[in-house]
């Protein structure tokens, strides 16, 4: 049986709810060597075409929110692939959506293992994506108002984060996708002291390899592995919601 698993009080402070994508596929080919799948492009795009409300044109926004769609990263056969997937998770066998206060757009790092949602993936459908930058609701002034600022990595061009993707299919198998939930851990210190208590994972890039070929890696092996991040100066930006 699929489990999901409610909103607490602190994952509802703690949630990564939009990011800045790098949707240029030839900059993803170039540094990371994923290749498009062609034809899941082409089964995206029918799915734009028949239903704009619900899927809309990548090449048409690179801000994303839930339920928009950003190209992922995943290995097949030794190989890096970029594949189009839902930033949320929809598991496979599912016949109904989540409700929205189910957190499956955002995976915590230290309930990997714990959560059946997230530890049936874990170890088998592992992917990257790629993004220039994230925002989030920090406190403003005043102890009801609130704000959203951006984070971008200084001296990157973008970072990436690790991933859990699953795909999903309608029962009548007119509709299919992938979707991902972006992992996210404890935040470093300039992200804290913006007010904000979780971060994207930015996994240290010589480990990407070992995250996207998890097979025969522990579960303890692969957090271990999500624990090794990149440091770098974080820039911080008053920016709309």
């Amino acid at each position: 049986m699929l489990s999901w698993y409610p909103l607490t009080s602190t994952e509802r402070v703690g949630v990564c709810y939009s990011i800045f994508i790098q949707q240029d596929l030839k900059v993803l080919e170039r540094e990371f060597g994923a290749s498009p799948v062609r034809t899941q492009f082409e089964h995206y795009e029918r799915l734009c075409a028949i239903d704009p409300k619900h899927f809309k044109p990548l090449a048409s926004h690179a801000r994303i929110y839930p339920n928009y769609f950003a190209p992922v990263i995943a290995n097949r056969d030794n190989k890096n692939w970029s594949i189009p997937m839902r930033y949320r998770l929809r598991p496979s066998g599912s016949i109904d959506e989540i409700p929205t206060n189910y957190n499956v757009f955002n995976a915590r790092l230290e309930s990997l293992t714990t959560r059946p949602t997230w530890s049936r993936l874990l170890g088998r459908q592992h992917g990257l994506v790629v993004f220039k930058e994230f925002y989030e609701w920090v406190p403003g002034n005043g102890p009801k108002n609130k704000k959203v600022i951006s984070f971008r990595p200084d001296g990157f061009e973008f970072m990436w984060a690790p991933v859990l993707w699953d795909w999903w299919e309608s029962p009548d198998k007119n509709t299919s996708y992938f979707s991902f939930a972006l992992i996210t851990g404890e935040p470093p210190d300039q992200v804290l002291a913006a007010g904000h208590d979780r971060c994207p994972v930015f996994l240290d890039r010589s480990l990407i390899p070992e995250w996207l070929n998890p097979v025969g890696k522990s579960a303890k092996e692969l957090t271990g592995i999500l624990q090794k991040t990149t440091s770098c100066n974080w820039i911080v930006k008053d920016a709309t919601p």
